[in-house]
């Protein structure tokens, strides 16, 4: 691997669109989807419209090594308090059962996020999703992506940033970045209909929050 001064961090468009979703369906499992052993099949689902719907964005983000190749990515989306817009824009009926399961638990998580931050806050910078390849994780790169942009969210009149984290090591990083948590759920009390828990996070981390922060 090389030495994280040969990265270049850029602005994500809609030519990385196809490398960025194939990078995430073949290599992104967030732990939600660890939980459940979601394959590609399952990720394929969502992760495209993701990808395309924070694309239309100018502050979404893609790390490249020293030959160009998307090491790294962060997709932003923006959201405004009088708009009908929805928090995430993927085809419900499209979703596998395993997909389905995350998409409920992630809309009952930020469903309410105009109630979950301060009333003046009308415009909001969310970061969606955030992925590292593991061969340079460690090395500072996700906390270099979401500090790039805040400037450029501001002039487009974001006011906050909120995101949610569903691990400790994500929970870990907003917190020493100064996000105050607005919601939080444990993975115990998120149950299926036999009363068994859905969502067994693999690295010990109890619960899933929703964080937040002025600009």
């Amino acid at each position: 691997m090389s030495g994280s001064d040969d990265l270049k961090c850029d602005t994500a468009t809609a030519d990385d669109e196809k490398e960025i979703t194939e990078l995430l369906v073949n290599n992104f499992r967030a732990p939600l989807g660890v939980a459940l052993n979601v394959t590609n099949d399952d990720v394929a689902t969502f992760l495209p419209d993701m990808v395309k719907t924070a694309l239309t964005s100018p502050l979404s983000m893609v790390t490249r090594n020293e030959e160009g190749k998307i090491i790294a990515v962060q997709l932003v989306t923006v959201h405004n308090r009088h708009d009908e817009q929805e928090e995430h824009n993927w085809n419900d009926e499209a979703l596998t059962e395993k997909a389905a399961k995350i998409a409920k638990f992630l809309a009952h998580m930020e469903g309410d996020l105009w109630k979950l931050v301060p009333s003046d806050i009308n415009c909001l910078m969310r970061f969606a999703l955030t992925f590292v390849m593991p061969e340079y994780q460690r090395h500072g790169i996700a906390r270099r992506l979401s500090s790039m942009r805040l400037d450029a969210a501001k002039q487009l009149g974001c006011q906050g940033i909120t995101t949610t984290s569903v691990n400790i090591k994500s929970q870990k990083l907003r917190m020493s970045e100064g996000f105050e948590v607005v919601k939080e759920v444990k993975y115990s009390d998120w149950l299926d209909e036999n009363g068994k828990v859905i969502f067994d996070i693999k690295d010990g981390s109890d619960r899933c929050i929703v964080t937040f922060r002025r600009l």
